[in-house]
């Protein structure tokens, strides 16, 4: 009885979790569509306008590889796993570098 209990929650619920994650970024990109509608300095409309694209982005990547893992069966659903942590950390590494970057930019225009 407790090794099909296991079994279970180590089927689904790594499924459910991810997609319970996606929530927090649904609220991100939500948030940051919202206060890009009255933000009026251009460096805070640009960086609202990157974290809903990344925020929507996670969220999609979540969503669907959650979906996925619990649609499909065997092999193909490790694998939807699999790619989705790989989209998950490119996201994640992706969307830091480009913040990064655009933080660089802005401290080198400023005259010294």
């Amino acid at each position: 009885m407790h090794y099909k209990a296991g079994v279970t929650v180590a089927r689904y619920g790594g499924a459910f979790l991810n997609m319970f994650g996606a929530a927090f970024d649904i609220y991100q990109a939500q948030k940051a569509a919202t206060e890009l509608k009255t933000a009026t300095a251009p460096d805070a409309r640009q960086d609202l306008q990157v974290s809903l694209a990344l925020s929507s982005l996670s969220a999609s990547i979540s969503l669907g590889s959650g979906l996925a893992f619990l649609a499909l069966t065997g092999q193909i659903a490790l694998m939807a796993g699999a790619i989705g942590i790989a989209l998950g950390m490119l996201t994640a590494v992706a969307g830091g570098s480009i913040f990064q970057f655009v933080r660089c930019k802005r401290l080198s225009d400023i005259p010294h």
